[in-house]
């Protein structure tokens, strides 16, 4: 059975690096016949005070975590 061909499977990176710049360094130019831009539209979540207020939570946390470790480990280093 034959493998599923993807459009990587002869894909080369160095190949099209090299065409990427080529074509960035045209369109630096001027030249912008061959350029191809795409816009992909993001739709942005809604935030509301309580969002905020729970990560801020979520990060202080994580903080206390993080310079309880770094205490523990500056007592270990100090009484060695």
């Amino acid at each position: 059975m034959e493998k599923n061909k993807t459009i990587f499977d002869n894909f080369n990176y160095g190949d099209a690096l090299v065409q990427g710049l080529q074509q960035a360094l045209e369109y630096a130019k001027g030249d912008k016949s061959r350029c191809r831009v795409t816009v992909r539209e993001t739709p942005v979540p809604e935030y509301n005070a309580s969002d905020g207020a729970i990560q801020k939570s979520k990060i202080a946390k994580k903080v206390i975590v993080i310079m309880t470790f770094l205490a523990i480990l500056l007592l270990t280093v100090l009484s060695a």
